[in-house]
C-alpha cells in the first residue's frame, strides 16, 4: 500500500513539474460543453450557434423561438412530383370527377386532419403512404422529417371543391378516364395565397398591405378548434347563465330569442350539430339509430340541421356564385354558412368539423339572430345585444376569478361594480375588471367586438383598419382606469396606496383575434396616435381570447405561472406579437390539461344529450 501510494505522488510531482515554475501547479474541473483553449483550462470566449426550426442558424445566447418558427410550409407539386402542371391541367383533372365525389373525398381529408387524436405531421404521413408509390413516396415522406414542412393544405382542399362547383359534373361522362384527386388538391396549392412579385413595401404601417390581409386571412382561416372550449363556453354563456341571471336588467332569455328569430329550438340544432361532428370525426354513421332510441322523428332531424345544412345543387350554386365574386383566395363564406351537405343518396357530408362547431357554437349564431330580427325593430335586437354581451362578460369574468389567487383577509379581482363605485360617474367609461397582484395592477376590458366577415376574407385595408380602431376605442377604457388608479387607488381598495405599481392592460375577445407582428404593429400604432398607455409604469396591451384565458385557468390549478407572470414573461418573449397560447404551449413548452370547470362543463353537455 505505502509503495503504491509513493508511486502516484511520484507521479503527480512527474505530472506537474513539467510547467513552468512561475505557475502554482493546480488540478482544474472541465465542464462539459464549454470551449477551452488547447492544453490549458482557460475557457476560449466563442459564440455557440444553434438552429432553430425554420432552419435559421443563430447565436445561442439570442432568443428562443420567433413567429417565423410557428409557420407551416406545404410542399409544392415540383417538390412531390419533380414538375409542377399548369393550371389547365389541374382543371382538367378536377372536370373529369363528379361533384358529390369531390366533396366526400373533400370531407374525409378534412376530418381527418380535425381529429383532435391525430397530429398534423401523423396526417400527412398517411396520406403520403396511401396516395403515393414509389419513388414519390419515399421522396414525400423524406421531405416531411422536417417539422416546419405540410402535405395537405386544407385551404386547397376548399379550393379544389370551389373549381369544381364550376367544373365538375353530377357524374363521369362514359368512356372517360377519371380525374386525378390528388394531383389536382396538390397542384393548386402552388396557385393560392400572395403574389410575391407584388410591387408593395414590405414595410407594415399604418395598413396592413397585402402581405398583411393574407397573414391574417391565412391565420384566422388555420386556427384550430378546442371542441371543449367551444362547446362548454357556448354551453354556459346561452343555456345557464341566462337562467342564473334572469333578475339581471341587461339579460334576457337567449334561447327564447333564438326560437323566436330562427324557428327552431336552440339545443335541437346543438344535439343534431353535436352527433353530425363526432360521426365525422369517428367516421361513423349510426346517427338514425341513436336519433330513434331516444324518439327523434326525421322531421324534427331535418329542422335542426336545416339551420346549418344544404342539399348539393344548392351548395354548388352558393360556392359558384361567390367564387365568381371572390377578390381573394379566403373567400369561403358558403362553407361557413353551410358545413354540412346532403348528397344525392340523403347521406350527410360534414366538409370540416372545424366549420360545423364554429357555425353552431361560435359566434355565427349572434349574427344568424340579429339578421332574423326585424330592422325596425331597434328594441329587440338592442335586448339581445345586451343580453349576450352581459352573458359573455360573466363568463369571462367567472374564468377571471377562477384565475386570480385568494388570499385571506385582502381583494384581489374588482368587477366592474367595485369600479364604478369607486370611480364612476357621468359619462365616465370605465373597464370590467381590475386585478391587484401587490406589486401590479392587470386592468381587463371585456369586449364582444368581432372582426368582420371582410376582415377575415382580407378584402380590404379599410375594413381592417376600421375594425382595429374599434379595439383601441375599448382601449380608452383601460386607459381613463389606470390614470384613476395612478391618481388615487385607495377609493377602489380602501387600503393605502402602493408606490411604483406597473400596469399590464388586457383586452378579453371572445373569440380568436389574429394576434401577430402585422395587427399587433398597427394597434400599438394606433395606441400612440391616440396618445394611449403611454406612461412608463404601463407595458404594452395584450389582446387575448376566452380559450387563452381558459387555458391559464388550467395552469393555475396545475400550479404553473401566474397571469401576471405570464404577462410580464411574454412581454419581452420571442413570441410577443403571437397569441397568448402560442406563448404558453411553443415558448414555454408547457401542455396544461383542461381546467376542471371546463371539463365538468363538457361532461354536463354529453349527459344533456344522452338525455334527449
Amino acid at each position: 500500500m505505502h509503495r503504491r501510494s509513493t508511486s502516484k505522488s511520484d507521479d503527480l510531482a512527474s505530472f506537474v513539474g513539467s510547467e513552468p515554475q512561475h505557475l502554482d501547479p493546480f488540478i482544474a474541473e472541465i465542464e462539459e460543453d464549454v470551449t477551452y483553449f488547447s492544453g490549458t483550462p482557460i475557457r476560449a470566449v466563442a459564440t455557440k450557434w444553434r438552429q432553430l426550426p425554420s432552419g435559421l442558424i443563430i447565436p445561442s445566447a439570442t432568443g428562443s423561438v420567433a413567429p417565423i418558427d410557428q409557420l407551416l410550409v406545404y410542399l409544392t407539386s415540383e417538390e412531390v412530383f419533380g414538375i409542377k402542371p399548369p393550371p389547365s391541367l389541374v382543371y382538367s383533372h378536377i372536370r373529369r370527377i363528379p361533384f358529390d365525389e369531390i366533396i366526400t373525398c373533400s370531407s374525409h381529408i378534412m376530418a381527418t386532419i380535425r381529429n383532435p387524436g391525430r397530429t398534423r405531421r401523423e396526417v400527412d404521413d398517411q396520406f403520403a403512404r396511401i396516395w403515393f408509390n414509389e419513388p414519390i413516396r419515399t421522396r414525400v415522406l423524406n421531405r416531411l422529417r422536417d417539422g416546419t414542412r405540410g402535405l395537405v393544405v386544407p385551404q386547397a382542399v376548399f379550393s379544389v371543391i370551389q373549381k369544381a362547383a364550376f367544373l365538375s359534373g353530377d357524374a363521369l361522362v362514359f368512356g372517360r378516364e377519371k380525374g386525378n384527386y390528388v394531383l389536382s388538391l396538390i397542384s393548386l396549392g402552388d396557385y393560392l395565397g400572395y403574389n410575391d412579385n407584388d410591387n408593395e413595401s414590405r414595410v407594415i404601417t399604418k395598413k396592413p398591405g397585402k402581405i398583411g390581409r393574407e397573414v391574417i386571412a391565412n391565420q384566422v382561416f388555420n386556427a384550430r378548434v378546442d371542441e371543449a372550449s367551444v362547446l362548454s363556453r357556448f354551453w354556459r354563456i346561452w343555456f345557464q347563465l341566462p337562467k342564473e341571471l334572469r333578475d339581471d336588467p341587461e339579460m334576457v332569455d337567449l334561447e327564447s330569442v333564438y326560437l323566436d328569430a330562427v324557428g327552431v329550438p336552440l339545443w335541437d340544432v346543438c344535439a343534431a350539430a353535436i352527433l353530425l361532428w363526432a360521426s365525422a370525426i369517428k367516421g361513423t354513421t349510426n346517427i338514425d339509430e341513436f336519433l330513434d332510441e331516444r324518439g327523434w322523428g326525421a322531421d324534427r332531424f331535418q329542422d335542426a340541421i336545416s339551420v346549418f345544412s344544404i342539399r348539393l345543387p344548392e351548395f354548388r350554386e352558393a360556392v359558384a356564385r361567390e367564387l365568381e365574386q371572390a377578390e381573394t383566395d379566403w373567400s369561403f363564406d358558403a362553407f361557413r354558412r353551410y358545413p354540412v351537405v346532403q348528397l344525392w343518396d340523403d347521406k350527410l357530408s360534414v366538409i370540416d368539423p372545424d366549420l360545423l362547431l364554429m357555425r353552431v357554437f361560435g359566434w355565427v349564431p349572434v349574427h344568424e339572430v340579429k339578421s332574423y330580427i326585424d330592422p325596425k325593430d331597434e328594441q329587440k335586437k338592442a335586448r339581445f345585444n345586451s343580453g349576450i354581451r352581459r352573458a359573455v362578460e360573466e363568463y369571462s369574468l367567472e374564468v377571471l376569478e377562477s384565475i386570480v389567487p385568494t388570499s385571506s383577509g385582502s381583494k384581489r379581482m374588482y368587477r366592474d361594480s367595485d369600479i364604478s363605485r369607486a370611480y364612476g360617474g357621468h359619462k365616465v367609461r370605465l373597464p370590467d375588471a381590475a386585478i391587484d397582484y401587490g406589486t401590479s395592477w392587470v386592468p381587463v376590458e371585456i369586449t364582444t367586438s368581432q372582426l368582420r366577415r371582410e376582415s377575415i376574407a382580407g378584402l380590404s385595408d379599410d375594413y381592417i383598419v376600421q375594425d382595429l380602431e374599434k379595439f383601441v376605442k375599448k382601449v380608452e377604457q383601460l386607459d381613463s382606469l389606470i390614470r384613476k388608479l395612478q391618481d388615487n387607488e385607495t377609493l377602489l381598495t380602501g387600503s393605502s396606496c402602493v408606490n411604483s405599481r406597473l400596469f399590464y392592460p388586457v383586452l378579453v375577445l371572445p373569440e380568436g383575434f389574429p394576434v401577430n407582428p402585422i395587427t399587433m404593429t398597427l394597434v400599438h400604432e394606433k395606441i400612440g396616435e391616440s396618445n394611449l398607455l403611454n406612461d412608463k409604469s404601463v407595458m404594452p396591451l395584450e389582446i387575448v381570447d376566452i380559450e387563452d384565458l381558459e387555458m391559464i385557468e388550467a395552469l393555475q390549478e396545475q400550479s404553473g405561472p401566474s397571469f401576471l407572470q405570464l404577462l410580464d414573461g411574454k412581454k419581452n418573449a420571442g413570441l410577443r406579437d403571437l397569441p397568448m397560447r402560442d406563448y404558453i404551449l411553443s415558448e414555454l413548452r408547457l401542455s396544461p390539461r383542461r381546467s376542471s370547470r371546463v371539463d365538468k362543463l363538457w361532461q354536463e353537455i354529453f349527459k344533456e344529450l344522452f338525455r334527449l
